[in-house]
């Protein structure tokens, strides 16, 4: 759809009474965004055209300056190339339903440049109590203290603010409040003091966690009329708690019915939001009949990113068949479904849109952009330092001072670039007091690696590079870069097995999470990858490298791709399934193709463990586990891969386990891909130190051509042992 075509839809679909322009969008005519930072957006998608800052301006400045102007400007020309890439992409396909741009039209606009907004959006706290799954350090401060063990951040609404917003605050029609947990933010209780003090009873939203209810909020519910939406992303508590991390499912529900009836009582709005990723897609279906027997408001978001929880990343074949296990759930529910019916079929629509190769990729591409676009310090240090001027990128950096929200990653960044221009000294001290800011984050620990292999310094490049890979969170594009360098490191070591594991996962990562890395494909791709780590004498034999490294990552993603086949296409041929012979296959030690099997996840804070293959004994690996400091089992998980299994058939599974000292462990078989779901086997095991013989028979629930064998290992920090692992049953010895 071109310009021309969307904006003939608008002027035939849309409502443009009492507007003085016709726009694409009325968000920066109507409303401000403002978020924890101080940052001034016009809407809460559009993060890289930031109107100003309350650090810097007044808020008036900011509703009356340029940028602002720019982006009516853009807008009414129906141009989306000031940070809405997004919507354009929505609005082309007509997904409106999805599209943010169109919150904005119930509004009046009586003048190109309106006196006041009518709207107000304060994300401006990230105090939260919860460290959900697809959140971040930004948006709470459990995470950021937890997680990433970055200091707080700094309180940017002070007294003038709030002496500013007082004048708007009459001419508001609306004011919505995000967070963070907003009923846990000290900003947001000082802004409805105000209201109080002042008699002023603008109608609220207040999206929250549902995990507070206290006599300061019901002061609050009391005296201001208020919508309430409720972020529930799951309907079990399982599924609930996995998400929405130190969360206590029942009294959120119990919670939740308590604002339904505040709402009903009232004559407001209630709803529920749902965060539609990889976790919870299983339980759309339940979310949305409970979203009708309570006759409330629906939302579901679809999340773009972080890319470990997005369908979006998910492979083109991996998503179709997500789409089409919701479509029977479709089948099953929508006889029940009357006020969300629509909101089911055009969801069902969207994701099916994207299982379209072209659609992906445009989808992945804009939010791949939206990261590269932000007008950050950060964001334009990074892109100056992709173009090779690092003089620019560093005056970037020197900008950000201590205690500023982005102080850590400017450091790690600094540290990057000054290796760069050959000053490793200067380098390794931006690093090191990166380190001292925080040791929970991987990126620092990312780029000392890299500084440490440009020295020679093996063994100390590779203690930093497994430090970080300990720290990524899965799928995130560090983890590419953490891999890469790590395997370029073990090849340096002559240590050809490691390499063929990392680049093994490094080529099962999404395509996104790849997006701009010079990974060794090819001859040049693999001359562009050591170009990180050449030095003057030759250390590294670069070209004997380069070769090595080459064939070690085309055997890796040849045997992903082989093995994706298999799960994809029933019935190939043997022949098919054998991984390339040659010259590459002869760099892999023969144990190589039944170790490569086995795969360690370390997740959580402070979890450290590694998987160790006795030397001389091709039937145990080991798991030593130097912290399993967060407690929950499969933060700590032994996996055993590419498993096949037959609907309603038998199986019988055999090992030998044993611990260091006495331990639980619990074992079982499941998916190896989301949603991770339970085939018909979990048990518990108590262990010592010696020996167990281990036998349990099961039916596997459903067909799975890509199951897996887990010991679940997290609650307990005793090195863990198995041995003679054997699966029987059809098709199986």
């Amino acid at each position: 759809m071109s310009v021309d075509d969307l904006r003939a839809a608008d002027e035939s679909l849309r409502n443009f009474s009492g507007k003085a322009v016709k726009s694409a969008c009325y968000a920066p005519f109507v409303s401000l965004y403002l978020n924890t930072t101080g940052a001034v957006q016009a809407c809460c998608r559009n993060q890289t055209f930031i109107l100003g800052n309350i650090n810097d301006q007044r808020l008036t400045e900011i509703w009356n300056g340029g940028k602002i102007d720019a982006l009516r400007k853009a807008l009414t020309d129906y141009n989306f190339n000031h940070g809405c890439t997004y919507c354009e992409w929505e609005s082309k396909r007509r997904s409106d339903s999805f599209s943010i741009r169109l919150m904005s039209d119930p509004y009046p606009v009586v003048s190109p440049q309106p006196e006041w907004p009518s709207v107000i959006e304060f994300n401006g706290s990230n105090t939260c109590n919860l460290e959900c799954i697809q959140c971040c350090g930004e948006s709470s401060s459990s995470i950021r203290g937890n997680l990433e063990g970055l200091p707080p951040l700094p309180k940017v609404y002070k007294d003038q603010f709030f002496e500013d917003l007082r004048l708007f605050l009459p001419h508001l029609r609306f004011i919505n409040f995000l967070g963070g947990e907003p009923f846990l933010a000290a900003e947001v209780h000082r802004i409805w003091d105000m209201m109080i003090e002042d008699g002023l009873t603008i109608p609220c939203r207040v999206t929250t966690n549902g995990t507070q209810y206290n006599a300061r909020i019901e002061r609050a519910l009391n005296a201001i009329p208020m919508h309430i939406t409720v972020s529930v992303d799951g309907i079990t508590k399982e599924t609930f708690e996995k998400i929405r991390r130190r969360a206590n499912f029942e009294t959120v529900i119990a919670n939740l019915h308590r604002f339904h009836a505040y709402t009903h009582e009232r004559g407001m709005n209630f709803g529920i939001s749902y965060c539609l990723m990889r976790q919870n897609w299983h339980e759309l279906g339940d979310i949305v009949l409970f979203a009708e027997q309570l006759d409330c408001e629906l939302s579901i978001l679809m999340v773009a990113g972080p890319s470990q929880v997005s369908l979006f990343t998910l492979p083109p074949h991996e998503l179709r068949g997500v789409v089409g296990e919701i479509e029977k759930l479709g089948d099953a529910i929508a006889p029940q479904l009357k006020r969300h019916r629509k909101a089911w079929e055009e969801t069902v629509q969207h994701l099916k849109d994207a299982t379209k190769t072209n659609q992906l990729r445009k989808i992945q591409t804009v939010i791949s952009s939206d990261e590269l676009l932000a007008d950050t310090p950060i964001a334009r240090a990074r892109k100056l330092a992709g173009e090779g001027d690092y003089e620019k990128a560093l005056r970037e950096l020197q900008g950000v001072r201590q205690g500023q929200v982005d102080y850590y990653y400017a450091l790690a960044l600094s540290g990057y670039v000054r290796s760069r221009q050959g000053d490793m000294e200067g380098a390794g001290n931006d690093l090191e007091k990166a380190l001292q800011v925080s040791r929970k984050l991987p990126d620092a620990h990312l780029h000392l690696a890299r500084v440490r292999l440009q020295q020679g310094r093996l063994d100390a490049a590779l203690e930093y590079a497994l430090q970080a890979r300990e720290r990524v969170v899965p799928e995130e594009r560090i983890e590419a870069q953490v891999l890469l360098l790590l395997g370029l490191i073990y090849a340096c070591q002559g240590r050809m097995l490691p390499a063929y594991r990392v680049y093994s996962r490094l080529a099962r990562l999404p395509q996104p999470s790849r997006e701009g890395m010079a990974l060794p494909d090819s001859l040049d791709g693999a001359r562009r990858s050591l170009s990180e780590i050449e030095t003057g004498d030759g250390r590294f034999r670069a070209r004997s490298l380069l070769f090595r490294v080459y064939a070690l990552f085309r055997l890796a993603a040849a045997c992903h791709r082989v093995l994706a086949f298999t799960r994809t296409v029933g019935g190939v041929s043997q022949a098919s399934k054998q991984a390339p012979p040659g010259d590459v296959q002869s760099l892999l030690p023969a144990e190589a193709k039944r170790r490569a099997r086995w795969t360690l996840r370390v997740a959580g804070v402070n979890n450290k463990a590694r998987l160790v293959f006795p030397a001389g004994d091709c039937e145990s690996v080991r798991i030593d586990i130097a912290e399993a400091a967060s407690g929950i089992s499969h933060d700590i998980q032994l996996n055993y891969t590419h498993m096949e299994f037959s609907s309603k058939k038998s199986y019988q599974l055999k090992f030998r386990v044993r611990a260091d000292r006495p331990r639980t462990v619990g074992f079982g078989i499941a998916k190896a891909t989301a949603p991770w779901s339970n085939l018909g086997l979990y048990r518990n095991l108590e262990l010592d130190t010696a020996w167990r013989e281990v036998q349990e028979k099961f039916v596997s629930a459903v067909d799975e051509e890509n199951g897996r064998i887990h010991f679940d290992l997290g609650e307990s920090g005793a090195p863990f042992e198995v041995a003679s692992l054997v699966v029987t049953g059809p098709g199986r010895n």
